[in-house]
Formats: C-alpha cells, sequence, structure tokens
C-alpha cells in the first residue's frame, strides 16, 4: 500500500516548520529513506500527531486494526480502537504524549481469540522539548507466546512424567555423565540422587554389559542411528544384580550433533528371576519325563502331537522328530478287545475339558506292527484364563500285569489242583441258571458229591496221592455230566455240579447214577500206590421243589448228602423236607451264639506271626474262642452262623475291645510295640457308625491305631464297593494297617485291589498245608505283592520245609503250628520271651 501523498506533504510542512530542518536537502532524503523504511517494516507502524491524529501509517498497521486496504490517515487513534482497548492503551499514551517512551505487553481479544503484542510509543520532540508526534510500533507475539506456553506446557509435562514415571529414568551428556536422574532409577539402585549425580559416578555394571552400553553410545555418537535398546545388569547398592532393558535415545543440536542422551531403564529383575525358575522347572519335567517309566505324549489346543519322551517313543514307534504336529490318534492307534478303533483319550479330554481314561483292556498298535495292552489317562492343560491350551497323555505296557491278572483271575474261579470252577464261579453259574429257570419256567438242580472216606486214603497213602485221587474224580465227574453242566470243587473232597435247564428231576437222577456208576471202577494213578477203590455220596437239591435261590438249593442237597452218609454212602438222595433237621441245628447254634454275646463268653488267643529274615516276632493275629464250660469252641464252629445271623458286627467289636485291653496291659512291658492283628468282616466295613466305634475304643484305653492292623478277605473285592473302599481308605487314613486276608482263595477284582489302601497279602493255608508247596499260585501271590509293594505273609505253616521254600521265594513272614498255634496272652508273653525277642512292629 502505497502512503498518501497528503500525509508524506504533511510531514513535510510539519518538519519544515521547523528552522532545523528549513532548507535541509539531506534531512528531506533521510525522511524519505525512513518513511520507506516503515512501509515496508514487517510490524505495523504508526506516526500521531500530538493531537493523536494519525498522520501516517503502514500496509500492516492497517490489517491489524481492521483496515486492510483503506488508509485511516486524518482519524483520531482512539476511533480506529475499541473501548477495551482504548481503555488498554489510554494511560501509556499519556506517558508518551508527556514526553516518556513506553514500551508495554498487552492481550486483547481478536476475532473470537486473543492476540498478545509488544507495543511501543516513542515521542518525537523538537529540540525546544515540544512534541512533534508520536511514533507507534506495533510487534505481534502472539505465535511466540504460543510456542513459548506449548514449550512449557511439554516441559512441565515432560519433568512430571520424568519425575513420577514407576520406570527408572535418566538424562546423561556425551561422556555417561548424569545430569538428572528420577527418583525410581535411585530406588533401583538404592542410591541417592544426589549421590548419582556426582561428577564421575558410573552405576556399577556387568562388564559384558557396560562394553555393549558404551558402544552403542559411542555408535549414536558418530551419527549411526537414534536410539539402541539392550538388556543390562546393574549391581545395586546392597550387592544385588538388577536386571533391566535400558532404552536410549539421543537428543541432537541443529547441526545433529549430540547434545544430551536420554534413558529409560525398566526394572526386569523378577520376570527374569520367574522365567529362570520356569526355566528350570521347564528342565526338570523334560528330565521327569525322559526318566519316568510311563510313556508320555503331550498336544497343542487342535490335538496335535508337540511332545514324546523316550517311554512313549518306544512303545508307539514313532521319535518325537517324526510324530510332532500329526495327529495324536495317528500315532497313538488303540483298539478295543474286540478289534474295533478306540476314540483316542486325548481328544476326547479336550472335547470335553476333563480328564478321560482309556477304554478297560485296549491295545496299542505300535508303528512296527507290535501289539502292545495299555492302560492310559489324558487331561487338558489349561492356561491361567482357564483356557485348553493342549493336553497330556500318559500311559503304560501293561502286558505282563494283564497276563498275570488273567492267569491271576483264572485262578479266582477255578480250583488251583483239578482246574475245575472253584465256589465262587460256580454261585455265579447258579444265579444265571436260576434266572433262566424262572424266566422259562424250567426245572435245574444242585449235586452235593462227597468222596467217601477220603481222609483215609489222605492219610494212609499220603497228601501227593490225595491230590492225584481229587484230580482223577474232577475228571471222572466232568465226564458223566451234560455240555453245559458245571462241576465244581466246592472246598477239600467235596464237588457241587450244577445241572440247569432239566426236563425232569429224572434227568438229574441218570446224571448221579452214572455218576455212581462210574465211582466203582476203580483208579489207576499213575504215581505210587497204584490202585486206588473210591466212592461217591450225593445229594440233590431240585429247583424250584427244595429251594427257589442258591442258598437254599446248596442247603437242600447238603442236607441230603448229610442224610446219605449217615446212612450208609456210596449212593444219591434227593432232598426230603425231613432233612431240615439240619436247618433247626443251625437255629439252635444261632441262639447258642446269640447267648455268649449276652453273657461276654469269648475269649481271645493270639498267633505270633514270625519274620522269615530274623527269626522275631513282629506281631500276632487275635483269634477268638467261644466258651463253653470248660470247653474252648474253635472259630469255625460259630464264625459262619455270626455272619449269616448277621451277628458279625457285634463279634468283631468283642475282639476288637479284648485286643485292646489286651495292648493296654502290654504297652508298658516288654510288647508294648506288638502290632495286634483283627480280623474284621465286609459287613463291620458297611455299618455307618464303625470307624466311630473303632476310634472311640482305642481313644479309651488311650492306644494309637498303628498297633493295629486289620485282615479283611477277598470278599471286599467283590463288586468294588464304593462304600468298603471309602471306609478302607479311613481306616489308612487313621494310621490302622491293612491286610487281605485268605488270599487266593476267592474272587480278586485285581483293577480295584490296585486302589486299596492294603498293606499286606495273607496267602491262605491251603496253598501250604501240604508236603510240596502250590508254588505256582504261591509264586505267583509273591510277585503281586512285590508288584503292588505290599508284605506277603503265609498262614499254616507247620514245616521247616515249608518255611525254607517261602523264604526263598521272598515270603516276608509266616504264621503257622511251625510256631506255635493260638496262644493265650500270658502264653504268647512266654513264648516271645523263650524266642529271641519282639521285634519292634512300628515303620
Amino acid at each position: 500500500m502505497h502512503w498518501p501523498l497528503s500525509g508524506q506533504s504533511a510531514i513535510y510542512r510539519n518538519i519544515g516548520t521547523h528552522s532545523a530542518w528549513e532548507g535541509t536537502m539531506p534531512a528531506k532524503r533521510l525522511l524519505e529513506f525512513m518513511l520507506n523504511a516503515m512501509r515496508q517494516a514487517p510490524f505495523p507502524y504508526v506516526f500521531l500527531t500530538p493531537d493523536l491524529i494519525v498522520e501516517y501509517h503502514n500496509d500492516d498497521a492497517a490489517a491489524w486494526f481492521g483496515q486492510s486496504g483503506q488508509p485511516f490517515t486524518g482519524q483520531h487513534a482512539y476511533a480506529i480502537l475499541t473501548a477495551s482497548e482504548r481503555a488498554v492503551v489510554a494511560p501509556y499514551m499519556d506517558q508518551a504524549m508527556a514526553g516518556t517512551a513506553v514500551n508495554y505487553r498487552r492481550t486483547m481479544p481478536y476475532k473470537g481469540g486473543d492476540r498478545t503484542s509488544i507495543a511501543h510509543y516513542i515521542p518525537e520532540l523538537l529540540p525546544d522539548g515540544r512534541l512533534l508526534g508520536i511514533h507507534v510500533f506495533i510487534w505481534d507475539i502472539t505465535a511466540q507466546r504460543r510456542s513459548e506456553h506449548e514449550a512449557r506446557t511439554f516441559r512441565n509435562r515432560f519433568e512430571v512424567a520424568f519425575n513420577y514415571s514407576p520406570v527408572g529414568m535418566a538424562i546423561m551428556d556425551r561422556h555417561g555423565q548424569f545430569l538428572e536422574v528420577n527418583d525410581a532409577f535411585c530406588d533401583m539402585l538404592e542410591y541417592s540422587r544426589e549421590e548419582m549425580l556426582q561428577p564421575g559416578f558410573r552405576p556399577p555394571s556387568h562388564p559384558e554389559d557396560l562394553a555393549r552400553d558404551q558402544f552403542e553410545r559411542t555408535r549414536l555418537l558418530a551419527g549411526d542411528g537414534d536410539s539402541y535398546m539392550l538388556e543390562k545388569r546393574y549391581t545395586t547398592r546392597g550387592g544385588q544384580t538388577l536386571w533391566s532393558i535400558l532404552s536410549t535415545a539421543a537428543v541432537r543440536n541443529g547441526d545433529g550433533s549430540v547434545s544430551h542422551f536420554v534413558s529409560q531403564i525398566l526394572d526386569i529383575t523378577t520376570r527374569k528371576r520367574t522365567e529362570e525358575r520356569l526355566h528350570r522347572e521347564h528342565e526338570l519335567a523334560r528330565t521327569t519325563l525322559r526318566s519316568i517309566g510311563d510313556g508320555v505324549i503331550t498336544c497343542d489346543a487342535a490335538c496335535r502331537i508337540t511332545e514324546l519322551n523316550l517311554v512313549a517313543e518306544e512303545l508307539t514307534g514313532w521319535s518325537t522328530a517324526e510324530a510332532r504336529g500329526r495327529p495324536v490318534d495317528e500315532v497313538f492307534r488303540v483298539h478295543d478287545p474286540s478289534g474295533a478303533p478306540v476314540p483316542c483319550p486325548l481328544a476326547e479330554a479336550l472335547r470335553l475339558g476333563r480328564v478321560v481314561e482309556l477304554t478297560a483292556s485296549s491295545t496299542l498298535h505300535a508303528r512296527g506292527g507290535a501289539l502292545i495292552a495299555v492302560e492310559d489317562s489324558a487331561a487338558p492343560i489349561r492356561n491361567r484364563a482357564g483356557e485348553i491350551v493342549g493336553g497330556v497323555l500318559v500311559f503304560h505296557d501293561v502286558t505282563e500285569q494283564r497276563a498275570m491278572a488273567r492267569k491271576l483271575e483264572f485262578m479266582a474261579h477255578h480250583d488251583a489242583l483239578t482246574g475245575l470252577p472253584n465256589r465262587s464261579l460256580f454261585k455265579d453259574r447258579l444265579a444265571t441258571a436260576l434266572r433262566a429257570a424262572r424266566r422259562d419256567d424250567s426245572k435245574c438242580a444242585v449235586l452235593f458229591c462227597d468222596i467217601d472216606r477220603f481222609k483215609v486214603i489222605n492219610d494212609a497213602q499220603g497228601h501227593a496221592q490225595g491230590d492225584a485221587v481229587l484230580k482223577a474224580v474232577a475228571d471222572r465227574l466232568s465226564a458223566c455230566v451234560r455240555e453245559g453242566d458245571t462241576v465244581c470243587r466246592w472246598a477239600g473232597d467235596e464237588f457241587t455240579i450244577l445241572l440247569p435247564r432239566l426236563p425232569s428231576e429224572r434227568e438229574a437222577a441218570v446224571v448221579a447214577q452214572r455218576i455212581l456208576q462210574a465211582s466203582r471202577d476203580p483208579l489207576l494213578l499213575g504215581t505210587p500206590g497204584g490202585r486206588v477203590d473210591v466212592s461217591l455220596s450225593i445229594g440233590v437239591g431240585l429247583y424250584p421243589d427244595d429251594g427257589i435261590d442258591g442258598e437254599a438249593l446248596l442247603s437242600a442237597a447238603d442236607g441230603a448228602l448229610y442224610e446219605v452218609k449217615r446212612t450208609g454212602r456210596n449212593a444219591f438222595l434227593f432232598h426230603r423236607p425231613e432233612f431240615n433237621a439240619q436247618t433247626n441245628e443251625r437255629l439252635r447254634q444261632e441262639r447258642r451264639l446269640r447267648t455268649a454275646l449276652d453273657r461276654d463268653s469269648f475269649v481271645v488267643h493270639y498267633q505270633p506271626r514270625i519274620s522269615f529274615d530274623s527269626g522275631r516276632v513282629v506281631g500276632a493275629e487275635a483269634l477268638v474262642r467261644m466258651r463253653e464250660g470248660d470247653t474252648l469252641i474253635m472259630p469255625g464252629a460259630f464264625i459262619r452262623v455270626a455272619e449269616e445271623a448277621g451277628l458279625i458286627g457285634e463279634l468283631t467289636r468283642v475282639v476288637f475291645r479284648q485286643a485292646c485291653r489286651q495292648a493296654a496291659r502290654w504297652r508298658q512291658g516288654p510288647l508294648r510295640d506288638m502290632r495286634i492283628s483283627v480280623n474284621l468282616s465286609p459287613v463291620s466295613l458297611q455299618q455307618p457308625d464303625f470307624i466311630e466305634e473303632v476310634t472311640a475304643e482305642l481313644a479309651g484305653f488311650g492306644l494309637s491305631p498303628d498297633q493295629f492292623e486289620f485282615e479283611i478277605t477277598e470278599g471286599v473285592l467283590i463288586g468294588a464297593n464304593p462304600r468298603i473302599q471309602e471306609q478302607l481308605d479311613r481306616l489308612r487314613d487313621l494310621g490302622f494297617r491293612l491286610s487281605l486276608d485268605d488270599f487266593g482263595t476267592g474272587f480278586s477284582n485285581l483293577s480295584y485291589l490296585r486302589r486299596l489302601p492294603v498293606d499286606t497279602l495273607k496267602i491262605d493255608r491251603s496253598f501250604v498245608s501240604q508236603p510240596e508247596l502250590d508254588r505256582p499260585i504261591v509264586e505267583a501271590i509273591i510277585g503281586l505283592g512285590r508288584s503292588l509293594q505290599m508284605k506277603v505273609v503265609v498262614e499254616g505253616v507247620e514245616t521247616g520245609d515249608q518255611e525254607s521254600a517261602l523264604r526263598r521265594l521272598g515270603c516276608h513272614e509266616g504264621q503257622g503250628f511251625l510256631y506255635a498255634p493260638a496262644l493265650p496272652a500270658e502264653a504268647l508273653e512266654l513264648f516271645c520271651a523263650e524266642r529271641t525277642g519282639c521285634a519292634t512292629a512300628y515303620g
């Protein structure tokens, strides 16, 4: 914008009226130069007369006062200002009019915002001191002020972030000297801020980390990059190693040189310790998995293999490298006994989100074609959020165990001598036959057979010849029955025969007559002694005539057999009602038993248990006798009656109370550590208050559970009763020891046996009561006990040869007439005193 000529002429006139300027051409030229400079100045300029009339202004002044493109010369200065602007300007303008130069900052509203500027009012005075005019210079510093505000805000924020950050922070010069540190960094290293800002202070660092830090800082100084990050170890004042992540950035000058460094130090000591612990645990887990005897397969959430341990590699035929990433069911191929594929247990565990066990009796098809009997369980692996991230399958080879189980299962169902079904299997088949007879409205029969005068044969010709006779009779009986009939060795020289689906009782008579006819032929044995003549007595019970359940039929046949023997032997009889006298006799025995319980007519004798290793007494079995006058009646005469009459629980309490009383008496003497074994019926185990009664009895005598061992029969294994399992677990947790009595004579559910808290297996006396041990069975039971880490005790040891053989087979303890019968407590004390003493029963 050009200056108005009138304004310029006016300046000339005003100046020209004064002698100092009059006719001075150089002065006029100087004024023109000054006006030209003001016209092009990058800031607003106004010249006011003493009356504050605008005489000159440049284009920036017009724009500043909102008069862009329009000259406002000749106007009063206050006319172009707002009222609020006049209020600010007037005091300073008054000072300028009084001849004083004024310089001040002001902030005024402008277009919806504020505008900050610095105003200079410079009075132009004549030589005589009169006011010629006022030069007004205005510098807009709004942008500068905004930049200063932003810089100040940024600086404040940086200071807050620096000082209050939970992460350590430091500012260093080019040489690594700390210029500033925050409290977090000081706390990490356990030094004060003053100490760390001392010239020459360097925090102790690991030599390897220090060298790398210096290398990286030198690289930045050389202009190679702007930052670096590394893990660095410091040593605190207390001597501890502090792991950190050091992040350093270079702050550069305008010429690119480094002004200083800003570092962040993140304490990762806890994370490092956690990583180290996890690494140790991982290595421990890897080592454990590679050293345990079970196969272990792990997978990811998609059921793809991630790891196999050495055992798993050996069993499956796959190496980890080959199997990794493959579906589990491709490597772990399992089939059930019928040959059908079994669903992958690991896939099921991931799908169901719980532990899954392999189908029973499954077989692993290894890569090389081998078939391996396995048992396993699979479980999902979860992260901290509970999400399934993988799974683990643990399995082991049970080929030998299954073979032994099949062998023992056969022995559990069959007589070891004759190979015939035993009474357990016979009862099972009898129950099945009765259900079919009820359904078909047919008949069936039970035959009870007994070898006449077998004891004479056994005593005269020896046990070996007696066994040969039993086997030969078993073969003859099997040859005399129909297909589908069952011949059982019931006990000793007694056999039972089941005849299902009979058209009439005549068919039973035909079979019985055939047996009698066959028994008349002498037995020609291939043993010393040659020919043996035997005869049989047979009692027959018919369904439904003589009973509708198994026990009734057996009782009817037994009653008929008793009548055959009473009247002459070597014949057969069908049951008749008059044979029920035997039942009446049993009722009489039950009444006698109840009377004995009411009168406390029971006494307990103790049979010592001897260690085969030391020969010392290590315990005693409590055996009950019933007193009638001066006669002691053996348990075989009343235990079965007690069980049938539901009195066995009460009888058990009587025996246990007497055993506790005796243990309390022995507590102060040499037998204070004697452990007493008490026989326990499955009936007692199912009584809800049994354990409370036992513990109360102990408390009453001041005794502890580890002084007693409960002997349970194999009957507890039938059906895997959960109530019995729970009771046994509670007894074991209390400190009682548990023994499985008469092992090998009944049905043993071996899978259930593995879960029972049993400490000891007691081999039944029937396996050692012969001159020669029933070695295969005894050896199998000892092997089973060893595999289950159970102690093995044998009953019925009568000879030194038996003891020596049992010791060689690895049996631990024995009891029997070789050492002593069951003795009164005083006699047992003398027995122990005469022997080498009693070993401590604990441990």
